[in-house]
């Protein structure tokens, strides 16, 4: 997974490109195959819903807005940071593995001179957006599949690890927040029509002694991550496609809670 950064006093533009390679390497080999869920949903349905809803080409503009908020362990919040800018998702490639998407925004230079924080929790919103998909086609045996839905429930399927995963830890991008390498279990909800509605990341490796901004020295207890999709349609097309609509990230440490939100509308 790497992430590039470019930084100015009045611009940010941000690339951020995913590897599912970053899925794996977490873990310990035990050898475990990947298993189909018992019913309902089956891990050849999520692929063929994902080819269906998650296109590869496809390249829509949307407007993505950040809002950075933090909350001590008294429960005081401080002034939420928030940062708009455009964000352009390029595509999976299914051959490589991978998938990218751009963001550019605007800040002003007083936060670029304070790091502009907000603009690389920006970052985290980025990978949440493409860590659905590319989960999906990883076609790896780090996970095994549970159908997780009740008889009267919409579809869901849960992604369990199927090898330990190694204590959490961050990337070396500072005030990104984002997990070095994302393990732990996942659930895709759908609704009747095997339309995705919410992806759920919820971390293992957990508790671990980390160094995160505003607390400084803390113990991370809990890293949880929920996206939810909305369809659009382009004009030139009939089928339509799933974007995200809203993704938030929640950190609940030893020190407070931090939470980055993000909103997506198609620019217009």
């Amino acid at each position: 997974m790497t992430m590039p950064l470019r930084l100015g006093l009045q611009f940010v533009l941000i690339v951020i490109t995913m590897n599912s390679g970053a899925l794996a390497q977490s873990a310990e080999k035990t050898g475990a195959p990947a298993e189909e869920a018992k019913v309902g949903v089956t891990r050849g349905q999520l692929v063929k819903a994902a080819k269906l809803y998650f296109r590869d080409t496809a390249e829509l503009p949307m407007v993505q807005v950040t809002t950075m908020t933090v909350t001590d362990a008294a429960g005081k919040a401080r002034k939420p940071s928030t940062i708009t800018g455009e964000y352009l998702f390029h595509g999976y490639s299914k051959n490589k593995k991978t998938s990218n998407a751009s963001f550019h925004g605007n800040i002003s230079m007083w936060a670029a001179l304070r790091g502009a924080k907000v603009a690389k929790a920006s970052m985290n919103s980025m990978l949440f957006t493409m860590l659905p998909g590319v989960q999906i086609y990883s076609e790896t045996d780090d996970y095994t599949f549970e159908d997780d839905a009740g008889p009267q429930d919409s579809p869901r399927l849960k992604l369990l690890p199927a090898k330990p995963c190694s204590v959490f830890s961050v990337a070396q991008i500072s005030g990104s927040y984002l997990p070095d390498h994302p393990c732990g279990e996942m659930e895709f909800d759908l609704d009747r029509d095997s339309k995705f509605q919410k992806f759920t990341f919820e971390s293992a490796g957990l508790p671990a002694q980390l160094n995160l901004y505003p607390f400084g020295k803390c113990t991370l207890l809990r890293y949880h991550a929920e996206v939810t999709f909305q369809s659009v349609t382009l004009l030139d097309e009939k089928t339509p496609f799933l974007v995200p609509a809203e993704v938030t990230t929640t950190l609940e440490t030893s020190k407070g809670t931090i939470v980055i939100a993000s909103k997506y509308l198609p620019k217009t």
